[in-house]
């Protein structure tokens, strides 16, 4: 049995927890997008994938696939430490109209650039957006640092060194954590189990970014 999905508290979680508490070898993948990996469930090439996405910006599950949302979570903006914001609470988004916006690399499984459009639409601007396309937040955060533009993350995502992540008012955008198993998959009978297991994933990651 196989289980995938994107970087975070979830996959991590389960990687340490669920081989333990089932009967049959497990093993994990990391996939660089949500669609790959949904994709890869619905062909069965994996039984289920804990992912990350944008609600109502997501991929569509394919046949036989099973979706739980675990939680929503409003996504935070990225500031340099020394951005003039940077002391406020939560922002509204149009102050940020005048901003660059740095956005990952393009994931058919989430539309990261028309939550966005669609969010600074419903703020009164059209985002100035970086031509970098960069997938890993570590290397977001430090180009936010440098001064290069402003980026998105889970409310839950770890602080790094010399940027600062705020809440935006209203929460024009929220994130899904979801699992997705098949349910021809001899995981789909332990689903309770493994809803059990990313809940508390979630729950240890939200204490420990609090």
């Amino acid at each position: 049995m196989t289980v995938g999905g994107s970087s975070g508290p979830m996959l991590s979680h389960l990687t340490l927890h669920l081989p333990a508490a089932l009967s049959n070898p497990v093993s994990f993948v990391q996939f660089a997008d949500t669609w790959e990996a949904m994709d890869q469930v619905g062909n069965r090439s994996i039984d289920a994938a804990c992912l990350v996405d944008l609600d109502g910006f997501g991929t569509t599950p394919g046949d036989g696939v099973a979706v739980d949302v675990i939680r929503l979570e409003p996504v935070v903006v990225v500031l340099p430490a020394g951005h003039p914001l940077a002391g406020e609470g939560r922002i509204d988004l149009a102050r940020h109209a005048d901003e660059t916006w740095l956005l990952p690399t393009n994931d058919p499984g989430c539309d990261d650039y028309g939550a966005l459009v669609d969010a600074c639409a419903a703020a009164g601007f059209v985002p100035r957006l970086s031509p970098h396309r960069i997938g890993d937040l570590s290397i977001l955060c430090d180009l936010v640092a440098q001064g290069v533009g402003l980026t998105l993350a889970q409310g839950s995502a770890r602080a790094r060194e010399s940027v600062v992540m705020r809440g935006l008012a209203g929460d024009p955008l929220l994130g899904r954590h979801l699992l997705a198993p098949h349910r021809e998959s001899p995981l789909f009978s332990a689903r309770q189990l493994l809803l059990g297991l990313v809940r508390d994933a979630f729950e240890a990651r939200c204490v420990t970014s609090a």
